[in-house]
C-alpha cells in the first residue's frame, strides 16, 4: 500500500506513520516543499515561504487601493462635477469590476477562488490543520486504494500491530473481487493464486475448514529432540503420547492423584529441547479445595499454559489450567544434563511448549507435597504429588519437611534432628503427643535455643491431663510449627542441591548403562 501527500505530491509513503511525520515536519512549518504561485493577472511570482507569499499578496492590494485614490482625485478636478456625475459613476463601476476580477485569489492546492485576502489566508491555514484521516482519504486516487486502506484498518484492529499488518501485506497480493451486484470485496491471495486467478476466473468461493488448534500427535519431533543427546537414550518415544485435552479440565477435588501421576515422568518439549519431570505437586485453584492454592499461570485462550513464574522470590516452573496448577519440584534437562531439585528452576520455557505423558503413568507413586504451613488443614497431609517411578528411591526424591528424618537417621541429637523427628510423626498421625515433646527436649537440652523455645511453647499449651493433640483446626499450634519449618528451609535447600541432585545424576548414569525400554 502506498500513500501520497495531498499538499506536495511527494513520493509514495509506505505507512500512515511516515506520512504523518512528513506532514508535521514539512507542511506545518513556515517553509513548504512546493512553491506557492501568485494568481494575480500578469504576475508570475513564486514563493516557498507562506509569510513572504502573504506579504506579496498584500502589496497587490495596496497597489490597487493607491490607483483607486488617484482616479478619484483626477475625476474631482474636472470642470462641472454635476455634469460629469453619470460619466464618473460609470468609470467607478468599471474600475471596481476590474479590481474584483484581478483581486481573486486561487488556492494552488485545491483550485478554490477567494475575493477576500482574509478568507484566502484562513483557507490556506485550514490545509495545515486538516485532520490526518481526511488528509489520508484525499490522497487515495481510486477505489482500489480506498479498499486497501479499509482492509488495512480492519487487520490492524484484529492484530493490534501495524508493523505486522504491513509485513503481512508484503507476503500476499491484495485483489478486488467484483460481485454481480457491482459491489467490491477485498481478497488477500498468494502470488501463485493471483497468477492462477488471472488465467482461470473464479466460479465459486468456499471458506476453507481450518484444523482446530490442539496438541501435535506426531512423535517425530519428539524423537528428533531426543536424538543426538546422550541422555536422550534414557527414554523411548514409543513410551510417550500427547496429554489428552480433557485432563486439563479435570476436577482437582476428585482427581488430584490421577493428575499428579499423569505429569510425573512427563516431557516438556519445545524445538530441540526436552525436559523430563521427575516430581510434580498438584495444587487446586479454589481455596475451599486447597488452602495452599495460588492464582498463578492461568491460561487464556488455551486449556493450559506452561510458564516460569516468579513467586515468593523464587522462579517456579508451572503448568496451569483453570481448575488446578502443577508445580515442578524436580526435573532433568535431557538436552543439557542440568538437574533442578526444589521449587526453584533455571529453565527458560518457550511459549510453544508441548506436553507428552508416559503411557505407563499409573506406575508413578503418590507422595506428599513440600509444605511448611497450615498444618491445621487435612489437605496439607494429602498425597497430591507424584514422582517418576524410575527415580522413586528416597535418595532421588526432593526433601520435604515430613521426610527430612531420612537424612538424619544415625546422626547425633540436634535441633534440626528434633524438628525432623517431630514432623515425621506429624506426617504419619497428624497429631502431637506430650511424651514426644518431652523426649525431644530432653535429648537436645538447651543446645538449640530457638528450637527449644518453640518446643517448650507447644508443650506448655497442653492441658495437664492432655496426652495427645490433633492438629485439625488448631491454628495456634500450626503457627508454632510453621516457625520450626521455616527454620530448616535452608537445610532442606542444601540437601536438595547437593545430595538429591547427585543421587539423580547417579541414577541417570545407572539407567544409561542398563538401556531401559518402555514398560506396558
Amino acid at each position: 500500500m502506498s500513500l501520497k501527500c495531498r499538499f506536495c505530491k511527494s513520493p509514495d509513503f509506505r505507512s500512515a506513520r511516515s506520512l504523518r511525520s512528513h506532514i508535521s515536519l514539512i507542511h506545518d512549518g513556515g517553509e513548504r516543499l512546493g512553491p506557492l504561485h501568485c494568481t494575480f493577472v500578469g504576475c508570475q511570482s513564486e514563493y516557498h515561504s507562506r509569510t513572504r507569499f502573504q506579504q506579496h499578496l498584500a502589496s497587490h492590494c495596496n497597489k490597487d487601493d493607491n490607483e483607486g485614490e488617484v482616479n478619484d482625485r483626477d475625476q474631482g478636478g474636472n470642470g462641472d462635477q454635476d455634469g460629469n456625475e453619470d460619466q464618473s459613476g460609470t468609470r467607478d463601476q468599471e474600475v471596481n469590476e476590474d479590481s474584483k476580477e484581478s483581486n481573486r485569489y486561487m488556492c494552488s492546492t485545491c483550485q478554490k477562488v477567494y475575493i477576500s485576502l482574509e478568507d484566502f489566508d484562513t483557507h490556506l491555514n485550514g490545509h495545515e490543520e486538516i485532520a490526518l484521516d481526511n488528509c489520508l482519504q484525499n490522497t487515495l486516487e481510486d477505489e482500489d486504494e480506498a479498499a486497501l486502506l479499509e482492509i488495512t484498518s480492519e487487520l490492524t484492529e484484529i492484530i493490534k500491530n501495524k508493523e505486522v499488518v504491513e509485513l503481512m501485506l508484503t507476503w500476499v497480493e491484495p485483489s478486488v473481487c467484483i460481485h454481480e451486484s457491482g459491489e467490491r470485496t477485498m481478497a488477500m491471495l498468494t502470488p501463485s493464486s493471483t497468477k492462477r486467478l488471472l488465467d482461470d476466473p473464479i466460479v465459486e468461493v468456499q471458506p476453507m475448514k481450518r484444523r482446530a488448534k490442539g496438541v501435535d500427535t506426531d512423535p517425530i519431533d519428539l524423537k528428533l529432540a531426543l536424538t543426538g543427546h546422550r541422555l536422550g537414550s534414557l527414554l523411548e518415544t514409543s513410551c510417550y503420547e500427547p496429554v489428552e485435552p480433557f485432563l486439563y479440565l479435570a476436577d482437582f477435588s476428585t482427581r488430584a492423584g490421577e493428575i499428579a501421576k499423569t505429569f510425573a515422568g512427563a516431557l516438556l518439549q519445545w524445538e530441540s529441547t526436552a525436559v523430563l519431570l521427575l516430581k510434580v505437586e498438584v495444587y487446586g485453584r479454589s481455596p475451599s479445595e486447597d488452602v495452599h492454592g495460588f492464582d498463578l499461570a492461568k491460561p487464556s485462550w488455551d486449556l493450559k499454559t506452561v510458564a516460569v513464574i516468579t513467586h515468593d522470590h523464587t522462579r517456579k516452573l508451572l503448568i496451569g489450567t483453570l481448575s488446578f496448577s502443577v508445580l515442578v519440584t524436580a526435573a532433568l534437562n535431557i538436552t543439557t544434563g542440568d538437574i533442578s531439585v526444589g521449587a526453584s528452576t533455571a529453565l527458560h520455557i518457550s511459549n510453544k511448549t508441548r506436553l507428552w505423558r508416559r503411557k505407563d503413568w499409573l506406575l508413578n507413586p503418590l507422595v506428599e507435597r513440600q509444605l511448611r504451613s497450615k498444618f491445621d488443614h487435612a489437605i496439607t497431609f494429602a498425597k497430591t504429588a507424584a514422582v517418576f517411578y524410575l527415580f522413586a528411591s528416597w535418595e532421588c526424591q526432593p526433601v520435604t519437611i515430613f521426610r527430612l528424618l531420612d537424612h538424619y537417621r544415625g546422626k547425633s541429637s540436634s535441633g534440626t534432628k528434633a524438628v525432623a523427628i517431630l514432623f515425621n510423626e506429624i506426617g504419619r498421625t497428624q497429631s502431637i503427643t506430650k511424651q514426644l515433646l518431652q523426649d525431644l527436649l530432653a535429648d537436645i537440652g538447651t543446645g538449640s535455643c530457638s528450637v527449644t523455645t518453640t518446643l517448650q511453647a507447644v508443650l506448655a499449651s497442653f492441658k495437664e491431663d492432655e496426652q495427645e493433640r490433633p492438629l485439625s483446626k488448631d491454628q495456634k499450634t500450626s503457627r508454632l510449627l510453621r516457625s520450626l519449618a521455616d527454620g530448616v528451609c535452608g537445610t532442606i535447600r542444601s540437601l536438595n542441591n547437593d545430595k538429591v541432585a547427585t543421587a539423580i545424576k547417579a541414577r541417570s548414569e545407572a539407567l544409561l548403562q542398563d538401556k531401559p525400554c518402555c514398560q506396558h
